[in-house]
């Protein structure tokens, strides 16, 4: 089976986005802070969110803690209608003069059954400015339509990055993967081309690489299949580790089938460079290729890719 090799670079802050609140003076003395904030639950409850995630960070760097919410839609379980489940959404609330204020929020424009999830990656000092940022990620499984297959489920996930801009004075949220991969040609273990739905699934599958998903607010980014981050002494700091999955569909279905389960593997170094995100593009020449069999579980490839971080980032060559 020929290799697959898969290319693509992160960089920070490219589209900002998500609804920023600016301060507001208020007059009078501030209720006590658990009252406001009992208001502001109530307040939540009732537009059909549920709280799943709460988390308090320095984003800002003043020594005043930012509250981050992930919120879960309540209203809508169905994929049609006027009450479709809604994408998670992103909150950020500050205290200025003890008023509590909704600073952030971003939802995914997304509704139905592509309605998207969010989990936090990392909310350290990633960028090191001193104060720390979000490195989140949207997924989701949008239904497409593979002609001469029919309607199939597709798993991607989109890397964000949620932070503090000094200059601007708000916060910002950033779409990371602005390159689509470098696709290689895929072959039968025998050398021959792929035939039938075989193609049919692997030509959908590129062609959800290589073209831009619109997360609304003016965020558009490329998807990955699977995304992980830590960190790499030698690689001289964070790492973020994606896949690329590409399934050519009719694997396992008889003895002998040779239909490739493909995991492209691409790796980024995030580094810090006069308060910038930043990224290294690095491609590998080898990928995890399973011909036939069992899938390979996404989180075994994503640790394998992980434990072998350092030799990548040095010389992109396993």
């Amino acid at each position: 089976m020929a290799v697959a090799i898969a290319s693509g670079a992160l960089v920070g802050h490219l589209a900002a986005g998500g609804q920023t609140a600016p301060a507001k003076p208020r007059l009078g003395q501030p209720p006590p802070l658990a009252d406001q904030w009992l208001r502001e639950r109530a307040q939540i409850e009732n537009e059909g969110w549920q709280i799943i995630t709460t988390q308090q960070l320095n984003l800002r760097g003043n020594g005043r803690p930012t509250t981050l919410l992930v919120l879960n839609p309540t209203i809508g379980s169905v994929c049609s209608g006027p009450n479709a489940t809604r994408s998670q959404e992103i909150r950020l609330y500050d205290v200025d003069d003890g008023w509590l204020r909704k600073a952030f929020a971003f939802q995914p424009s997304q509704r139905g059954c592509a309605a998207l999830t969010f989990s936090i990656l990392s909310t350290s000092d990633i960028a090191l400015h001193g104060h720390s940022e979000v490195l989140g990620a949207y997924s989701g499984e949008p239904n497409i339509s593979v002609a001469g297959v029919g309607v199939v489920p597709f798993g991607m996930t989109i890397p964000v990055f949620l932070s503090w801009d000094d200059a601007s004075q708000r916060y910002t949220i950033a779409a990371l993967i602005q390159q689509p991969p470098k696709i290689a040609v895929i072959s039968y273990s025998n050398g021959q081309s792929l035939k039938g739905a075989d193609r049919l699934w692997y030509e959908a599958g590129v062609a959800i690489f290589h073209n831009q998903f619109d997360l609304g607010s003016g965020i558009r980014s490329f998807v990955v299949s699977n995304v992980s981050f830590g960190h790499s002494g030698t690689a001289g700091g964070p790492i973020l580790l994606g896949l690329y999955r590409l399934n050519a569909g009719n694997f396992g279905n008889a003895a002998g089938d040779q239909t490739p389960l493909v995991y492209q593997q691409a790796i980024w170094a995030l580094t810090a460079d006069t308060g910038v995100l930043r990224a290294g593009a690095c491609s590998l020449t080898s990928s995890a290729v399973i011909a036939q069999g069992p899938l390979l579980d996404p989180k075994v490839a994503l640790r394998r890719l992980a434990s072998e971080a350092n030799q990548v980032i040095q010389g992109c060559d396993l």
